[in-house]
């Protein structure tokens, strides 16, 4: 019979981390983008078009680097203009996506005109980040988007809208849940036309903002190669089999 055992090796590693604004703001992201939004039947695509190929269980990292394919259909070539998609293009034509880390000096409006240059119309981003709760408690999620937007939380999806509007903090309020340690917060935007961004900002189940909570742009267990992670203490398991019995 052979018994499984396990070595815990633990330890408290710094890592820098950010915090929501007394107004319990996040400032920091991890941006990647942009992924087409076609125009189907006077419907804009790109909000249930999971370009991640599992958008709510994706982790991405600094520096990941992806491609987007924008396609141009002969069918749509308008007369004298010779456009053949949303943006203008004659050809199908590959975009890199490159997953960016971002610093909002006013987080209750990130505007993101011209980030994803030369496309300025018809696309989908998205914005991560990691945040870490002393305990589990109920929140709210307080967002404003320009213009669809999904959010998930730990792989759940806990909003969904699919209108077009400004930045406006607050627009949009999500009950849902931190559990003790490390959540993953994915966000999903679609701009239509014009300019585009986003805010997002925590409050409790009181309706006070969450002030200081630790925000990464990268989740602090694959940095460090942890396996689990709790207020500021990291984790790894190593399993060995030795003989119970001979």
């Amino acid at each position: 019979m052979r018994l499984m055992t396990a070595i815990i090796v633990a330890a408290a590693l710094p890592l820098f981390a950010a915090e929501t604004t007394q107004q319990g703001w996040i400032a920091d992201w991890l941006i990647g983008g942009p992924f087409p939004s076609y125009q189907v039947n006077d419907g804009r695509t790109g909000l249930d078009t999971d370009h991640l190929d599992g958008e709510e269980a994706f982790r991405p990292f600094p520096g990941l680097q992806q491609s987007a394919l924008f396609k141009a259909d002969q069918a749509k070539l308008i007369a004298q203009v010779g456009s053949t998609n949303e943006w203008g293009f004659t050809e199908d034509r590959t975009f890199p996506v490159l997953w960016k880390e971002l610093h909002a000096e006013r987080p209750e409006k990130i505007e993101l005109d011209g980030f994803f240059a030369p496309i300025d119309d018809y696309f989908a981003y998205y914005a991560a980040c990691w945040l870490e709760s002393p305990e589990t408690q109920k929140v709210k999620f307080r967002l404003g988007s320009d213009d669809d937007h999904k959010l998930y939380v730990n792989g759940k999806q806990i909003g969904r809208v699919a209108t077009s509007q400004g930045i406006v903090p607050d627009n949009f309020i999500y009950a849902g849940e931190l559990k003790r340690g490390i959540n993953r917060l994915l966000l999903k935007v679609v701009d239509r036309t014009g300019g585009t961004g986003f805010c997002v900002a925590l409050s409790d189940d009181q309706n006070q903002p969450l002030a200081g909570l630790r925000v990464y742009t990268d989740d602090p267990r694959r940095k460090i190669g942890a396996d689990a992670w709790d207020n500021g203490f990291a984790a790894r398991f190593e399993f060995v089999s030795p003989e119970l019995f001979t």
